[in-house]
Formats: C-alpha cells, structure tokens, sequence
C-alpha cells in the first residue's frame, strides 16, 4: 500500500475543489492522517485546533475525502476525525470506544434481565 501521508497530500487539493468555506479549507489543511483501520481513515485534527473537526464531519466534506482518497488509496475507504494527530490518540480512542461498547453492553444485559423479570411470576416473587 501507498505512503499514507503521500496519498492523502496528493488527494487533497481534488478535496479542496470540491468544498468551500475558509473553515473548511482551514481544517482539511490541519488534518493528519494517522491510519486505515479496517477500511477507516482515521484524520487526527491537533489538539490546539479541535474545534476544526466539525468542518470534516459535514456530510458533503467527509464524502469528498471519502471519494478522493479512496481514488488515490486503491480502495474504498471511510472517514473518522478523531481528536489529536499521534498514533496514541487514536489508542485512547479506541480505548474509549471498547469502554463505551462494554457499557452499552452492560446496560442492554440489565435491561433485558429486567423486562425478562417483569413477564414472568417467577420474578414478582
């Protein structure tokens, strides 16, 4: 596979043709690629400019990225801006997110011991 960095250098100006908004233009400038994760890019926005990870979540700009880089990659890919632009960001947040998943979990458990107790006698004694 192609240089990550290399590949997204080269598809963001077919990225920034296709937007506007100095915001916009501002954040993808920002941007760091730091990964594909099963089909996922990962772009880190710097700490000191998260408020700029709004413009890439936008539908119409994650879509551009999605297409030209996915041209330049040679496969599909989708989008994730996450906060920070380290390798180690991207560990804290796939922590996060394994944390928030056990706790989803935990909770659709409870929640379903509870209705489950609710619709039979056996519970209510």
């Amino acid at each position: 596979m192609a240089d990550l960095v290399e590949v997204w250098k080269s598809s963001l100006p077919a990225v920034l043709n296709n937007v506007t908004g100095r915001g916009v233009w501002t954040a993808l400038n920002a941007a760091v690629p730091i990964t594909v994760d099963d089909g996922v890019l990962i772009l880190g926005i710097p700490a000191n400019d998260t408020e700029l990870a709004g413009h890439l979540r936008l539908p119409n700009t994650s879509r551009q990225i999605e297409v030209a880089f996915s041209q330049k990659y040679g496969t599909p890919v989708k989008v994730r801006v996450i906060g920070g632009a380290t390798p180690e960001d991207y560990e804290i947040v796939k922590r996060r997110d394994a944390e928030r998943r056990r706790m989803q979990e935990a909770e659709m458990s409870k929640l379903r011991q509870e209705l489950q107790a609710k619709s039979t006698w056996e519970g209510v004694y």
